[in-house]
């Protein structure tokens, strides 16, 4: 199928078994490639179908420990977990969404398989945007056992991807902005319920596009890649941040670091690229126990 290959917004690498997973949210699937894959080599394995749950598959996760593969869709507003070697038209193992979950456009996932939790960044204009934390064995409509969000934490809105530290206890987020997120036409499918909302929202936008031509310091809204402890609880500031015009970039998409190498990474559209930061003090102290409250 031609159309597997398109719209591909994640990617997770599962180290331990050499493979690599890819959602594809026009498609509706999961992909898993062999570690090697190379050219127009077709997936290992595939999950697809009306039974598996999913709609607009945006982010995955591998839980190479607990053999199971996490994906996020914002279109349903849920977490589905499989079976790491799923494949075809199958069942989620479990499921997480409802209103209880505080789910809406969910844009990062991530599994610590020490502390049995499983993390999603979420992002909303009328709830919820932040870092929700559940049970890793949470199935139905559930409340996170914590959340991270508010105007403290700086990721109002603007943010995507998430990394766990399992190893010193942390969650880094990488935040695109320093605002909330605003509603746009282009997302109206789930941010208007008529005409009259939408017209509204357009001269929103017009508004904004005029008072944006006005010179600003582009670091007063700026995003950074934020840190927090795993068992942090509420609008609590970053434990440790990257941010400021040093690092050459005023928002960050994407991140990943290197305990070993004492290195965090961010990958920026106004970089066109990535950096990388040497920051052993992030990766100096062992995590201590965290375990769901």
């Amino acid at each position: 199928n031609t159309n597997l290959s398109r719209t591909m917004h994640g990617l997770a690498y599962d180290d331990l078994h050499d493979e690599i997973v890819v959602p594809v949210a026009l498609s509706g699937a999961v992909l898993v490639f062999r570690g090697g894959a190379t050219g127009d080599e077709p997936p290992s394995r595939v999950i697809q179908g009306s039974k598996t749950g999913m709609i607009r598959p945006q982010t995955v996760e591998v839980d190479p420990v607990n053999n199971e593969i996490v994906a996020a869709d914002s279109s349903s507003r849920a977490i589905l977990i499989y079976d790491r070697s799923a494949n075809g038209d199958v069942e989620p193992k479990r499921r997480i969404g409802g209103d209880k979950t505080l789910f809406r456009d969910i844009i990062g996932i991530a599994v610590d398989a020490k502390s049995n939790l499983i993390l999603a960044s979420t992002r909303s204009t009328d709830g919820f945007s932040g870092i929700l934390m559940f049970d890793r064995m949470a199935n139905g409509n559930v409340a996170p056992v914590r959340k991270i969000g508010g105007p403290n934490t700086g990721a109002l809105g603007a943010f995507r991807q998430l990394k766990v530290d399992s190893e010193r206890g942390m969650v880094y987020l990488a935040v695109q902005g320093y605002r909330k997120a605003g509603a746009t036409p282009q997302k109206a499918a789930d941010l208007y319920t008529n005409e009259a909302s939408l017209k509204k929202l357009r001269a929103n936008d017009a508004i904004e596009e005029e008072s944006e031509r006005a010179p600003r310091d582009p670091f007063s809204s700026a995003g950074f890649i934020g840190a927090w402890n795993l068992d942090d609880d509420g609008d609590i500031p970053p434990r440790m941040i990257i941010r400021g015009p040093a690092v050459g970039a005023s928002g960050f998409a994407g991140v990943a670091f290197s305990p070993r190498h004492g290195e965090v990474y961010g990958v920026s559209g106004g970089l066109n690229g990535y950096a990388a930061w040497i920051v052993p003090e992030f990766f100096k102290k062992p995590r201590a126990t965290n375990a769901p409250r």
